[in-house]
């Protein structure tokens, strides 16, 4: 969206430029910045405004339409091929009477100069109603040598919004599909804060309030995770107002009974709570805590009494934890590490016995940049890279190329994946669109479904490819531009929740049943 005459001029207290906002706006920052972005945007009104102005202005535009032929047309075209001065007459059947071939070579012209408006108006137009076909804009083409086969016909999955009454944002989804988690900050009549949280265990039909909230007169923000085998149990940050740099979100409260009541966590040590999952009782958290030189870690912890006492579970590892995964029955522990103290690169490490020894895998290419689990919560599309345990081994799928920072001469990215925790790997064909401009577009993987098919989102769409398949294919353009996949009930649960300015009009939040 952005203009040769736009100015790179700062909007907001930390600098971020509209330049980069504009970026942000047309899918063309990396996947890492987009994550910062995006979590700057729910606390800096000046970017978010400014964010929603290009929005509407690509709305504006795309609600012109191309001017409708007249008179003055044909006579332009007539001019043009030195034929009749007047609109081509009709015989009784309707069809009109042969043009010479000068005249039509004038009227493809101008018909491919109306169709190139039409195209360039159509840009960045939010999809219409979900049924409807999608179809890839000019600017999203396929490249060579990596060209996507050609897409399997359109499934179009059947969107429905959650109710209206319904919190929108910021919320947390645990896998079962039905259980959410949605928080707000407001004001009481003496303009103190009210922290507010809900939890819906019916897929958004009916949201319960929480009884018993810690209350705290200065609480400005929250974000909230979800234990993704457990909705019973979930932990809330909360920012209080007029915080100074760095992380805000400093307060932190947990639940064990399903939202109904929160307990508050000491805030001195300080201790923050990024992704949970649990097996066989035990609770798993990705947390932030304060070492003793000040500095804050992140590393996989595990408590057996809800919460109430921790043991850390990667010791050894040689960088921060950024995410985790867990086989259900078993003790097998999936790890990504990424951006420790020494900036160590992306890397996958895996331990058989619940973290008693641990080993690297090694993944072809390489891996990308990773956005930590709790991001997710504000409505980010998942990563380049997903995991799942089925049939007792991790299936690893990676998108290893940062495609948000590749030119067009920039090798093109590869997708592999592994059903074996990552003891073998094979290749598999990646949907690569590219933008106007040339760049490759990689999707945004989103998860793996239960018969082993991959679902990703590109540009607005959501698509799968099945498993032992080489052709994708697009289920249909999304209702919001977060989406979630939560592998239960039956083939998974679809939520599609609004990330920066609304794609719906309501602004609601929207669920869908997967089929294969």
């Amino acid at each position: 969206m952005a203009t040769p005459d736009t100015p790179s001029q700062p909007v907001c207290p930390i600098g971020v430029s509209e330049r980069t906002l504009s970026a942000l706006h047309d899918d063309a920052v990396s996947r890492a910045e987009a994550a910062r972005l995006i979590a700057h945007l729910e606390n800096c009104p000046a970017c978010h405004g400014r964010l929603a102005a290009f929005h509407d202005l690509a709305a504006a535009l795309c609600s012109e339409r191309p001017p409708q032929p007249d008179e003055r047309l044909w006579r332009a075209i007539a001019a043009a091929g030195a034929g009749p001065s007047q609109p081509p007459r009709y015989f009784s059947g309707g069809v009109p009477s042969r043009p010479s071939l000068i005249g039509l070579g004038a009227l493809v012209a101008v018909l491919l100069l109306s169709l190139g408006f039409s195209l360039l108006l159509g840009l960045h137009v939010p999809g219409g109603p979900m049924q409807q076909t999608p179809t890839l804009s000019p600017a999203l083409t396929a490249i060579p040598p990596t060209a996507t086969p050609s897409l399997l016909p359109v499934h179009p999955l059947a969107w429905q919004p959650v109710a209206t009454s319904a919190p929108s944002r910021p919320l947390a989804f645990a896998d079962d599909g039905e259980s959410a988690y949605a928080c707000s900050v407001g004001d009481d009549a003496q303009g103190n804060a009210v922290l507010h949280i809900w939890r819906t265990a019916d897929r958004g039909v009916h949201w319960t309030p929480a009884r018993q909230v810690p209350t705290d007169p200065t609480v400005n923000g929250c974000e909230l995770v979800v234990d993704a085998s457990d909705p019973s149990a979930a932990a809330l940050a909360w920012q209080p107002r007029g915080g100074g740099g760095g992380d805000p979100y400093t307060g932190l409260m947990t639940t064990v009974d399903g939202g109904v009541t929160w307990q508050a966590v000491p805030p001195d040590p300080f201790t923050r709570i990024d992704q949970l999952d649990s097996r066989g009782g035990v609770i798993y958290a990705l947390r932030e805590t304060v070492e003793s030189g000040g500095s804050v870690a992140f590393h996989l912890w595990a408590s057996g009494d809800h919460m109430r006492s921790w043991h850390q579970v990667d010791r050894g590892l040689p960088a921060a934890v950024a995410g985790f995964w867990l086989q259900p029955k078993g003790s097998g522990i999936l790890v990504v590490i990424s951006d420790g103290a020494a900036a160590a690169p992306t890397q996958l490490w895996s331990s058989p016995d619940d973290g008693a020894t641990w080993h690297q895998l090694e993944i072809p290419g390489g891996l990308p940049s990773y956005i930590p689990a709790r991001v997710a919560s504000l409505g980010v599309s998942s990563n380049s890279i997903v995991v799942r345990s089925l049939q007792g081994h991790f299936h690893i799928c990676v998108s290893n190329v940062d495609t948000g920072t590749s030119t067009q001469h920039s090798p093109p990215p590869s997708l592999v994946c592994s059903l074996d925790g990552g003891s073998s790997w094979h290749t598999r064909t990646l949907l690569v669109l590219s933008t106007a401009q040339g760049s490759p577009v990689g999707p945004d993987l989103v998860g793996i479904t239960a018969d082993g098919t991959l679902l990703a989102v590109s540009r607005g769409t959501l698509y799968r490819l099945a498993a032992g398949a080489d052709r994708w294919q697009s289920l249909g353009r999304l209702p919001q531009v977060g989406v979630t996949y939560c592998p239960e009930p039956g083939a998974g649960i679809l939520w599609a929740t609004p990330v920066g300015p609304p794609t719906d009009q309501q602004d609601r939040i929207f669920t869908a049943r997967y089929t294969p």
